[in-house]
């Protein structure tokens, strides 16, 4: 009977879906609400206090609104209320686009119900206006019936921007929307196919054959899996092949340059912290099966290839357990003045070239750090576009052989024309 249990599938419904702490004023001794909130949609609010425990306060139901459960909530303190996420509602009966996605709002109030959806004037009036007499929804049974099987899409996952001004969707189908807070406004969306670069796999997988066998198991899709935010203009992306980018919210332009970061399969991602964020992945590592004879101990692979012929385990140890391992990685911003100062010069041009930055700062430490030479002169003095800096040192640095002096003035004379001093006259010579 135990056995059979452990077959059927797991009701994750009364799993923890948001553990929120609220701005409320209490008195002593609670210190602060403690508002948890399962994936049936069962809101329970508790007072806390780190000495005195907890007590309840109040329950709540979101079921009228999400009939199915919900599947992520955040509290928007500015003006206190819970914006939740779930399955969206068909658009003949949504009351706009946002609960037609599957995000809606709710005011917190101090008293019984205790939370009540924000709606506006116009969706009130729609509301009102879909409101049907007893014999008008039995003449509408039959067109019910016949109505063909429609597939709701929704949210799992909402996060608030920094500047508490924006709100990030990720959809079930792998859409990707961001609403304007508090109005739930639709800023921007886009479609799974829509996104730059979606489909892109890892060259781990693609070159090694190995891995590329793993692909179908761990990768069933190429949706996106988290999101947070790195700053009010850019969201951190991780989609379920493993890619990581930094991309814009106006353009999903990755920011980190032409590839993204490659982390394992549906890695989660953090916000930022000390100018970089966390990406928890987990490697799948399938063990190697032992075939009749071999007395040595299970080894690992990274590999699903399935011999059975061979194989003598009974059916209960012939299942394959595969080792997890789980990892932290970081990701953390560096300024090319960082690199420059670390005389990591080919990271900082790197750096320069995958942004579009300028690099006159990293031929000038260079050329600053070294004699002058032919070698110096054709390497960095003649990178360098600030015309003004190039003649100022033409004429300062002093070379110490008369090949590299005669070098330097013939450069000096032909960088330094007169097109080149009327555009140092005019602020015009480019570069910094």
């Amino acid at each position: 009977e135990a056995q059979e249990d452990m077959t059927k599938p797991l009701d994750l419904s009364r799993a923890v879906a948001g553990l929120l702490f609220t701005d409320l004023k209490l008195e002593a001794p609670w210190s602060a609400e403690l508002l948890v909130v399962n994936y049936h949609g069962r809101l329970k609010s508790y007072l806390v206090d780190r000495d005195k425990g907890f007590q309840t306060r109040h329950h709540f139901l979101f079921n009228h609104q999400y009939p199915l459960g919900i599947s992520s909530i955040v509290y928007y303190e500015p003006a206190k209320i819970l914006l939740v996420g779930g399955l969206g509602m068909q658009t003949e009966i949504a009351l706009s686009r946002s609960m037609e996605e599957g995000v809606t709002a709710w005011r917190i109030l101090s008293d019984y119900p205790y939370y009540k959806m924000v709606t506006d004037y116009e969706q009130d009036l729609k509301q009102a206006q879909q409101k049907r007499t007893l014999m008008k929804r039995l003449k509408s049974v039959n067109g019910i019936f016949n109505r063909r099987p429609h597939v709701q899409d929704g949210v799992f996952k909402l996060c608030i921007s920094p500047d508490d001004k924006l709100v990030v969707g990720l959809h079930y189908s792998g859409k990707l929307t961001i609403w304007r807070l508090p109005s739930l406004k639709l800023y921007h969306c886009w479609g799974l196919e829509e996104q730059p670069n979606f489909d892109e796999i890892s060259p781990e997988f693609t070159d090694n054959p190995q891995r590329g066998k793993t692909l179908k198991d761990l990768v069933p899709c190429k949706n996106l899996v988290d999101v947070n935010w790195w700053d009010s203009k850019s969201l951190i992306l991780s989609r379920c092949t493993g890619a990581v980018t930094v991309s814009s919210t106006k353009t999903l332009k990755n920011l980190l340059g032409t590839s993204p970061e490659w982390f394992e399969p549906s890695s989660r991602v953090t916000g930022v912290h000390h100018d970089g964020f966390l990406g928890l992945e987990v490697e799948c590592v399938f063990p190697q099966k032992r075939r009749l004879g071999d007395t040595s101990e299970e080894e690992f692979e990274d590999s699903d290839d399935e011999e059975t012929s061979f194989c003598f385990q009974d059916n209960q140890t012939n299942k394959r357990c595969p080792l997890l391992c789980y990892r932290h990685g970081k990701i953390s911003a560096t300024q090319k003045k960082t690199k420059i100062d670390h005389e990591e010069y080919g990271e900082a041009l790197e750096l320069a070239k995958a942004y579009g930055l300028d690099t006159d700062r990293v031929y000038q430490r260079q050329w600053k750090k070294s004699d002058v030479s032919i070698a110096s002169i054709q390497d960095y003095l003649s990178k360098i576009k600030k015309r003004s800096w190039v003649f100022h040192e033409c004429i300062e640095r002093i070379p110490y052989n008369i090949d590299a002096m005669r070098e330097l003035l013939e450069f000096g004379l032909k960088g330094t024309d007169l097109q080149a001093l009327l555009a140092i006259e005019k602020g015009e010579d480019g570069g910094r």
